[in-house]
């Protein structure tokens, strides 16, 4: 076999956002061995005969390979979107140590990822100390982004290894969530990743496999906001909870305490500087206070440096274009019923809502004395009178 085809689906479709690591890496190990290989950049590359090809996809959302392809014999099918296929396969095992091929792809347009180096340290559950020279020979600063999927479940000897390889790079990505549990375990594994220089607007992705509650992730916390500290305008992280914790539904006494258990960590890693996001509930199926679970999700995620109460309060802020203490110290602004929401909120649980509901960040707070709690009494009394009137009727 000497015409070998490499098809990746993801950049001949435009979906990809940088090349295929593993792609690069099976036609450097192919041309050193001297084949001839026919990488598909247009229609015209589809139609060319092979004795053999390697298609890969990343994303499951990018069409299949033409039937030419997927009726070959010699057609093997790389990446977990083709794992129900027959044709799936996996490529050899040398091809982990094997320098990429850098000049394999031509985007369009030039991205920290495009000009990236790659490098794999792990395959088949074992640990490879020795490869080719994995660095790119394009000038600038390049991303080294480390592939390795299961990176953290890997024996702390191999991990602390690998750590202490990395401590000699420069501009260190890691491709995959990190896994909390795993690095939280080894004081060793802290402290040489604290070491590590980590690249220029990276953002580190942590793997929640501890819980949701304070408890279980205080000292997760408190180890990310060491490092954010480290990484100051260089990276940043982000860790994320569940908003509800069972069916609401099926379990309404969960109401209240996932409500403040999202308020008391929120406020916790804001106090330590963590970017933390929420994850909405997966349906209104699970509580009957979807919208005001759903709007931790939004406001993690889209203002997060906003207090509690002042995030609620942001798309009214916008609309009205006026300050968010106007909105409350004026009735006739209250035009949605999250503003009314806000308003309970500080007329039923003032202590609550004075403890964690004006963080802006680990210094910063939205002034409560702006309220005026007066202003938010009349509100109180008229609604009783109404219901007064409603039960008297």
């Amino acid at each position: 076999m000497k015409n070998i085809t490499i098809l990746d689906l993801d950049y001949y479709h435009g979906k990809a956002e940088g090349p295929n690591p593993q792609a690069m890496k099976l036609s450097s190990y192919l041309k050193q061995k001297g084949y001839v290989i026919n990488f598909v950049e247009n229609e015209i590359h589809l139609k060319m005969k092979f004795d053999k090809a390697y298609v890969f996809r990343e994303r499951n959302d990018v069409l299949n390979p033409p039937s030419s392809y997927l009726l070959h014999e010699e057609t093997v099918l790389i990446g977990d979107s083709f794992k129900y296929f027959t044709k799936h396969g996996e490529l050899p095992s040398v091809v982990a140590v094997i320098r990429p091929d850098y000049q394999l792809y031509n985007f369009d347009k030039m991205t920290t990822m495009t000009n990236a180096n790659f490098i794999q340290f792990f395959h088949d559950g074992r640990l490879m100390k020795k490869r080719q020279d994995y660095h790119n020979t394009k000038p600038g600063v390049n991303k080294l982004v480390i592939m390795d999927e299961d990176f953290w479940s890997y024996k702390e000897e191999d991990v602390l290894w690998v750590l202490e390889f990395l401590t000699k790079e420069r501009h260190i990505h890691f491709k995959y969530p990190i896994k909390l549990s795993k690095i939280l375990a080894s004081k060793a594994a802290q402290e040489l990743f604290k070491k590590l220089h980590i690249s220029p607007g990276t953002q580190l992705v942590f793997k929640n496999d501890l819980g949701h509650g304070l408890p279980q992730l205080r000292e997760a916390i408190d180890f990310i906001g060491e490092i954010d500290t480290k990484l100051r305008m260089v990276a940043n992280s982000r860790l994320s909870i569940a908003s509800i914790t069972a069916n609401h539904y099926k379990n309404p006494d969960k109401i209240s305490e996932d409500f403040m258990r999202l308020l008391e960590i929120i406020d916790y890693a804001k106090e330590k500087g963590v970017r933390l996001t929420v994850k909405a509930p997966k349906s209104r199926e699970y509580t009957p206070f979807y919208d005001q679970f759903e709007f931790f999700d939004g406001w993690t995620h889209n203002y997060p440096y906003t207090s509690f109460v002042v995030g609620m309060l942001t798309p009214q802020v916008k609309k009205q274009k006026v300050k968010w203490y106007e909105i409350l110290n004026n009735q006739s602004r209250w035009k949605t019923n999250r503003i009314k929401n806000v308003v309970a909120y500080l007329l039923n649980e003032k202590e609550v809502m004075s403890k964690y509901g004006f963080r802006k960040n680990s210094t910063e707070f939205d002034d409560i004395n702006l309220i005026d709690f007066k202003e938010l009494e009349k509100f109180r009394i008229r609604s009783s009178v109404e219901v007064k009137a409603d039960v008297k009727d």
